[in-house]
């Protein structure tokens, strides 16, 4: 808590230099945050003091590829939805920035939702489905993380992948409702 309380807020007066922040906060996520992701197994204090620090590392936008793989990582992992509300609450502003800050990623999201699938020719038509659904169940929640009609001019391209992967389930699955 005291790194992102305390010291990460006036790191730019103990560092003048940017290099030196960006060499800070490449250490702070190789022996921080990238042990408290692969070690995950449940909300604990240290996730929250760590979703705390990230977020007060967001606020330095020259920082952002320090961290930016491992968010990547765990927000397409399968790990990332099995949280509570105050973790989400985190994870929301977080998601946010980044989609913000860099664009190309909130339109890689939805590049991801396709019809086909040619790099693996051996998955089954549910198993696609089933990632098709989750790609949808990401991208829905940076929606949610978004501001009010944020996202209002992808909109178009968002009801052409929504529509495009309706028809797609119709013709080969059954959707069931439990």
């Amino acid at each position: 808590m005291y790194i992102s309380n305390a010291v990460f807020p006036i790191i730019r007066k103990i560092f003048s230099d940017q290099e030196r922040i960006i060499n800070a906060c490449n250490n702070i996520n190789y022996y921080i945050i990238t042990n408290v992701f692969k070690n995950r197994n449940e909300e604990t204090v240290v996730l929250v003091v760590v979703l705390d620090l990230i977020i007060e590392m967001l606020k330095l936008t020259y920082t952002h590829r320090c961290y930016r793989k491992e968010i990547c990582d765990l927000f397409y992992s399968s790990k990332f939805y099995k949280m509570k509300l105050k973790i989400s609450s985190k994870w929301k502003v977080i998601m946010n920035t980044i989609i913000q800050s860099e664009s190309e990623k909130f339109n890689d999201l939805i590049s991801r939702i396709t019809l086909g699938s040619p790099t693996n020719i051996f998955i089954s038509r549910e198993q696609e489905l089933a990632n098709r659904a989750l790609m949808l169940r990401r991208l829905s929640y940076i929606i949610f993380s978004g501001e009010n009609d944020q996202y209002l001019q992808q909109l178009p391209i968002i009801q052409e992948k929504i529509v495009e992967l309706f028809k797609e389930s119709n013709n080969y699955t059954n959707i069931e409702v439990k």
